[in-house]
């Protein structure tokens, strides 16, 4: 549950939290972090659990989005991602597991969302092939495939904010890596 107390860190974390229609992002403002590899650090968390986001509405972008999703694969209509297994002519740098673990829990988002659970919850880890519909990250283009690490934390309590009123819930957030230039697509809760 995100306490007042855990929105004051995120707010001193120097995390800008946003919330629109059925999602919320969280981005962390240019030089906020004395390590290179923290700077300009965007990150965005979608909350598919907030009022409005759960509708079965089959019309439109989900059901085409539905028809990219191949066979083996999990898509995210929300998020517009494809996470499939890894192809095998991908090559991948030994390590590259470890290495964006290690780095996620160095995150200030992480830390403000997750707080305990980073250190208490061994999360799911695992090298997949991602392809980004709806790119975020500058750069990276719409129907875009490539290499990525998936991080995903279960039984995590999540936060919805809806007009008027606040519920709490137990949800997944999951984070991706591209491995290609190093930068995290966003850390997703549904």
């Amino acid at each position: 549950m995100l306490a007042k107390s855990a929105f004051t860190t995120l707010i001193a974390a120097g995390v800008l939290v946003c919330s629109v229609g059925c999602s919320t992002s969280y981005r962390t403002r240019q030089g906020t972090s004395d390590a290179a590899h923290h700077r300009n650090v965007r990150v965005r968390v979608v909350n598919a659990k907030q009022p409005g986001a759960g509708k079965s509405d089959e019309s439109g972008w989900a059901k085409r989005f539905k028809k990219l999703v191949p066979p083996g694969a999990v898509g995210y209509p929300t998020f517009g991602l494809v996470v499939a297994p890894l192809s095998r002519s991908s090559s991948v740098p030994p390590g590259a597991v470890g290495q964006a673990l290690a780095q996620f829990k160095q995150l200030r988002v992480a830390k403000a969302l997750l707080g305990k659970l980073l250190t208490t919850q061994v999360p799911r880890a695992v090298l997949r092939t991602v392809t980004d519909y709806l790119p975020s990250v500058p750069g990276i283009r719409k129907g875009s495939s490539f290499p990525a690490v998936v991080i995903t934390f279960h039984r995590v309590k999540c936060d919805a904010f809806g007009s008027s009123t606040f519920t709490s819930f137990t949800c997944r957030t999951m984070a991706v890596l591209d491995l290609r230039n190093g930068k995290w697509l966003g850390v997703y809760q549904f």
